[in-house]
């Protein structure tokens, strides 16, 4: 799950952590802990910063898919004939979430629906620089301290609701786990120069080359997070329609979360399209329910307009 301010009501230092029912998440948050020493407004810092770059990393995996489709085509255009198959056209054929088409060729790529984001952040934290950013000197191994402390807020987040969302705690005890475990081994190493360092020494055995040389070219081919200002605006127009989900989930009187999204929804999608963002047809509205969720979790008087199955 995406990074919607859980540091608000879980403190990344001192947040309680309890046992049950997952008895070794207060483990977890304590090695987290244990890799981190900055202050709190820079774990926050992290926290965005992370989520951005899994943002993007969704973003341009989608695109990627979308280019291949455009140029290569593909059985998930049965349903596009052949003369109509323009770049727009095919946009809006996997923004409608293939129409028609039985097998989710949403499954092709990956996306919040099928990528923890633990493996998303593996896979492309290496490709930005910090350098010229408010993080610049952040170590990599942080981001996943980070990111752990805030799967475990939202673990317990989902334990204390009703139980039916116990096994969302306990996926997210598990990608917190796993990015735990990621920081320690990340700890003390440079792994992106280490692998650079790696593909080099088959090089220079070839053509003599020099090591130094080529790792700084490498280097070099780092996207800076400082100059991505494409991505910046593509991340903004995102959290502009949270802000905007949120002001409109507690502006209203709602029987249940899940009704609130379904019907806040279409409002959103309808602003995406004004502003230039589109939600992911696979979950958009999952997205924007579990958004809701934690807004409900973390403003009590949203959660009293909200009538409980047991007071119906």
């Amino acid at each position: 799950m995406s990074y919607f301010r859980q540091f608000d009501n879980f403190d990344p230092y001192n947040g309680e952590v309890q046992s049950y029912p997952f008895d070794l998440l207060p483990a977890i948050a304590t090695r987290a802990r244990n890799l981190l020493s900055k202050p709190r407004e820079q774990l926050i810092q992290i926290a965005e910063t992370a989520d951005w770059i899994v943002e993007e990393y969704f973003h341009n995996a989608r695109e990627k898919y979308f280019h291949e489709l455009l140029t290569e085509g593909g059985w998930e255009l049965q349903e596009v004939p052949e003369e109509g198959r323009t770049e727009a056209a095919i946009r809006k054929f996997m923004e409608n979430g293939f129409p028609g088409i039985t097998n989710d060729p949403g499954s092709l790529f990956d996306n919040a629906g099928n990528t923890s984001v633990v493996t998303a952040l593996k896979a492309a934290i290496s490709n930005y620089s910090l350098d010229g950013s408010d993080l610049a000197g952040t170590e990599e191994y942080e981001f996943f301290a980070v990111l752990a402390l805030w799967l475990i807020a939202d673990c317990l987040m989902w334990v204390q609701l009703e139980p039916k969302y116990l096994a969302l705690g306990g996926n997210a005890a598990i990608e917190a786990m796993d990015a735990v475990c990621y920081a320690e081994y990340l700890q003390g190493t440079d792994q992106f120069v280490a692998c650079i360092r790696g593909q080099v020494s088959k090089i220079e055995d070839d053509s003599g080359l020099r090591a130094e040389e080529e790792v700084q070219k490498k280097l070099k081919q780092r996207i800076s997070l400082a100059s991505k200002e494409a991505a910046n605006k593509r991340h903004r127009k995102s959290a502009e329609l949270r802000a905007m989900a949120r002001h409109l989930f507690l502006s209203g009187n709602w029987q249940s979360v899940r009704q609130a999204s379904k019907r806040i929804f279409p409002q959103l999608v309808e602003h995406g399209h004004r502003i230039g963002f589109a939600f992911s047809p696979e979950r958009g509205e999952q997205t924007v329910y579990e958004w809701l969720l934690k807004v409900s979790k973390q403003n009590p008087r949203a959660g009293r307009r909200i009538t409980s199955p047991s007071s119906r």
